[in-house]
């Protein structure tokens, strides 16, 4: 009986004593969110990246085929999104617009609005960084007769196919099935004109980028202003 008592008494003080030890080691934290994984879809089929109730929220007007578009991401990416997005402090939201006379505008966007929205910003970036190697392509007065000669349903895919764009999403992972099915998608096409119509008929925007912070326009379109003013709006 004795060998009894002394075993519970010595489980008892080995229990009670292990869970005063875990008791007493410091809670781990949870890891912080990081909000650039959050993508949502805007009723007008515009992708933003962020916390939905991040206190300044940037808009961004562009064509992927600005080079001052490429270069404002390419500048702001590791301090925009590497940590005031991912923080949940900003928000960007991205909404592709297309010049008169610039086709291949639209051709990209749809092209970078291809899966699902949670790859649309990852397109975009790639899309704008390539430029480059399709820009040059449509000063191509051969490449400029075969696509005025291109029946409607064929110009989207034949324009991507020459500038490059299937080579691009292919290696993004897309099949060319994929790809043809996003250069014709008309839900995707009807929202980017009518994005363009707001942009250049209600807001009057003359150009991109154009930005909007908290639903105002700014008077710049490049990062070192829009930093230091998002700076001056960060909470102290």
């Amino acid at each position: 009986m004795n060998k009894i008592l002394f075993g519970a008494l010595a489980l008892a003080l080995t229990t009670t004593g292990l869970t005063a030890s875990l008791e007493a080691q410091p809670a781990a934290r949870p890891a912080a969110r990081d909000w650039t994984k959050t993508i949502t879809l805007t009723p007008e089929r515009n992708a933003v990246m962020g916390n939905p109730a991040a206190p300044i929220k940037v808009v961004e007007y562009l064509s992927f085929a600005c080079s001052h578009c490429a270069d404002f991401v390419a500048q702001s990416k590791p301090r925009l999104e590497g940590d005031l997005v991912r923080r949940g402090l900003v928000s960007i939201e991205r909404r592709p617009v297309v010049m008169q006379n610039q086709p291949f505008a639209l051709v990209a966007a749809l092209a970078v609005q291809c899966g699902p929205t949670a790859r649309w910003f990852g397109n975009g970036d790639a899309m704008l960084a390539a430029q480059p190697k399709w820009l040059p392509k449509l000063g191509d007065p051969a490449l400029q007769k075969k696509w005025n000669g291109t029946p409607a349903n064929r110009y989207a895919m034949t324009m991507a196919r020459d500038l490059g764009f299937y080579e691009l999403m292919q290696g993004r992972g897309y099949t060319t099935a994929q790809i043809n099915a996003c250069l014709t998608n008309k839900v995707n096409f009807d929202a980017i004109l009518k994005t363009s119509n707001y942009a250049f008929n209600t807001i009057g925007i003359s150009g991109t980028p154009t930005f909007l912070v908290n639903d105002s326009i700014v008077s710049f379109y490049d990062w070192p202003n829009l930093e230091a003013l998002i700076e001056a709006m960060l909470p102290q």
